[in-house]
């Protein structure tokens, strides 16, 4: 079984600025930790919520070897970060900057097609202003000068407000999920898909209202697991949704509780499907749920007791790995790994500096591939900057 160890490594052996304070832990040596956005944790970037929510898709791997990430910038929109190995991070921005949004923190995912493209899907993460829900192509993704960003398609109308949209592929199919108002009191979490890969605007397919529901924080996250596109949502409870070529979406029989906040981060893991959420936003637990395949049965597979949030999970189809903020001084980053039977303890693999903002927020890239790849956020502790966070690249061989 491959562990994460933990084992302190200094920063400055690790690429990062100096205005970064953290320290690091590593297995089969030292992690590669950068930091993304410009100017570090105070810098002109981040917003307070750069790398929110967990059921988005912040970071995929090209075929060239190049990462590419998504993160929140300072203000408004969303950012396009990509790094290739032994180089530095550049960006661009991808936000259409249009007459319908409106300045906000924007969750967003990114996906590949494996058709040689990226695409980008974004929205708001709550509901105090109306906003669209938007696309974007990404083309040329091993270019030079950075990935081609395709013309902007809108997939919702602001309307009343949209928010926590999430994206995946499955088989050539491109599935997004949101969480759309319908009413002063009223939500839809709505699904359309889309197959016509080389047209950078392609006829949106299928739409399917999943589930309607009054609570405004319902959202869901999207897992390509080998029997077809699976949502694990959280409605009234954390449920399975699955996606069938002839029928469409069913949803399974199954249910578990957590609470109304809850972003669900989940992975197929052989049969079934793994995800990490939220289960007490008093104390601070997190809880892994094991659904079958079809959705109708459930059972925990991981509780952590207290003091523990905003988990994240990858996997490499044979292990498992839990990445989540440990409610301490300082909050650390800490994993735990999951052998397929049961959970090893702590594992550290970030803790913040003397002086240095806490971390909030891990996003992992869902396919672990002998590599465990996260981002998370370094909050700022300048008083007239507190709004601002570094995003921090982790990358740790298994």
């Amino acid at each position: 079984m491959r562990k994460i160890l933990t084992v302190v490594a200094s920063a400055t052996l690790l690429m990062v600025p100096a205005t970064v304070g953290w320290t690091a832990s590593a297995s089969d040596g030292e992690p590669l930790v950068t930091t993304v956005t410009p100017g570090g944790a105070c810098g002109v970037a981040g917003s307070s919520h750069a790398t929110f929510d967990s059921n988005n898709h912040r970071m995929v791997v090209t075929q060239g070897g190049r990462t590419l990430v998504l993160y929140d910038p300072h203000g408004s929109g969303v950012d396009l970060a990509w790094k290739d190995q032994g180089a530095d991070w550049k960006e661009t921005s991808v936000w259409d900057d249009g007459s319908d949004e409106v300045s906000t923190d924007r969750p967003a995912s990114i996906a590949l097609d494996g058709a040689g493209h990226a695409w980008v899907v974004w929205s708001d993460r709550n509901f105090n202003k109306a906003s669209p829900v938007k696309m974007r192509r990404l083309t040329d993704l091993d270019a030079v000068d950075g990935p081609t960003v395709g013309p902007t398609l809108t997939v919702e109308s602001a309307g009343l407000g949209n928010a926590v949209a999430d994206l995946a592929f499955h088989e050539g199919r491109g599935h997004i999920v949101w969480l759309r108002r319908t009413g002063n009191t009223t939500y839809s979490l709505t699904t359309v898909s889309f197959t016509d890969l080389d047209d950078p605007t392609p006829p949106l397919l299928d739409r399917t209202v999943l589930n309607t529901t009054s609570n405004k924080q319902a959202s869901a996250t999207l897992v390509s697991a080998p029997a077809g596109m699976r949502a694990v949502a959280r409605t009234d409870k954390l449920r399975l949704f699955r996606h069938e070529t002839i029928s469409g979406w069913t949803v399974g029989s199954a249910t578990t509780s957590a609470p109304a906040k809850t972003r669900p981060s989940a992975v197929a893991f052989g049969d079934d499907v793994l995800a990490a959420f939220q289960s007490s936003f008093g104390s601070g637990v997190v809880k892994v749920a094991r659904f079958s395949n079809n959705g109708n049965s459930v059972a925990t597979s991981l509780n952590t007791g207290d003091g523990y949030a905003q988990p994240t999970i990858a996997t490499d189809g044979v292990e498992a790995w839990v990445v989540m903020i440990k409610l301490a001084s300082g909050t650390s980053v800490v994993s735990r790994t999951f052998d397929g039977t049961s959970w090893e303890g702590n594992a550290t693999l970030m803790t913040p500096a003397a002086d240095s903002g806490v971390f909030k927020f891990p996003n992992s890239m869902r396919q672990a591939d002998g590599t465990l790849r996260f981002v998370v956020s370094q909050a700022c502790t300048q008083t007239k900057r507190l709004q601002r966070s570094a995003v921090i690249s982790f990358e740790q061989s298994l």
